[in-house]
């Protein structure tokens, strides 16, 4: 995910005109993919912990920031993200985005 990170920012790898948040990179921020018009985003904080971001159309945003390993969130209506190690399988259901991100849209929670 660091080297993901690392990369030049392009124009996509902006937040919806309605998300804010308070503590982050705003400068870091990649857009890792996006899956049943939800996006997933990651940056780092301010703080240099890793953030995941949800961002669906009509709910906003949803976030997390903390350690890499094992780093993960959901919200009802946005679904789940997962960091992964890039063998790890994934479980059925789960769509991987990156080579450290899986997601499911209609996670109902992190199982």
């Amino acid at each position: 995910m660091q080297a993901f990170l690392a990369t030049d920012r392009a124009a996509e790898d902006t937040l919806p005109s309605n998300g804010q948040i308070e503590g982050l990179d705003r400068d870091s921020i990649r857009l890792v993919g996006v899956e049943a018009d939800i996006s997933y985003f990651v940056a780092t904080s301010t703080t240099d912990e890793v953030c995941l971001i949800l961002a669906a159309p009509e709910q906003g945003l949803s976030w997390t920031c903390g350690p890499i390993a094992g780093l993960s969130t959901w919200r009802n209506g946005q679904g789940a993200a997962k960091v992964v190690v890039d063998t790890d399988a994934v479980p059925d259901g789960w769509v991987k985005l990156q080579s450290f991100l899986i997601v499911k849209p209609d996670a109902a929670s992190l199982n």
